[in-house]
């Protein structure tokens, strides 16, 4: 009977160190960063809207008439297949910043930026939302996301530069 006890005790400590070397292996990809990025958006979350600045450009999208019976609620317009790196906080509380569709939350915390990387795999649209109970709006903390292709990206973001509605 020792024997056996003995058996299992390796089997289940084998069984475990693979789970451990999985999940570290997994983590270790999704939270890598791209060494080159191929855009850069600060996300800010704040009492109860959500504003993203694209690096190197004067690009703001951001939230409006929040609280209001008819809120306007801000696009993150992204390139498909390509890295997006994000530098997430928070101006107030604890948010969170959640992609429903991607199976994607990260937090947002106050005096503390949070960066990683999404690659968003084919043109579309999708909701995201704030995950955390932050306040008395916090139902209508939701985003738009907008993935374009490459071309189409860059075009909007031209245009967005120049002045021009998109």
């Amino acid at each position: 009977a020792p024997r056996l006890e003995a058996a299992w005790l390796v089997l289940i400590a084998v069984i475990v160190a693979g789970l451990l070397f999985e999940t570290f292996r997994t983590e270790n990809r999704e939270d890598a960063l791209a060494a080159t990025p191929a855009l850069r958006v600060q996300a800010i979350a704040s009492q109860w809207q959500w504003r993203f600045a694209y690096e190197h450009t004067r690009v703001v999208q951001q939230a409006a008439d929040v609280g209001s019976a008819h809120p306007r609620f801000a696009t993150l317009v992204v390139p498909a297949g390509q890295p997006v790196e994000f530098d997430l906080r928070s101006a107030d509380v604890l948010h969170g910043f959640f992609i429903p569709a991607m199976r994607f939350k990260r937090y947002a915390f106050p005096d503390s930026t949070n960066r990683f990387v999404l690659t968003f795999p084919s043109p579309g649209r999708m909701l995201g939302e704030c995950s955390r109970f932050c306040g008395w709006d916090h139902a209508e903390m939701r985003f738009w996301v907008r993935v374009l292709t490459p071309a189409a990206f860059r075009r909007w973001l031209a245009g967005r530069e120049s002045g021009a509605r998109a």
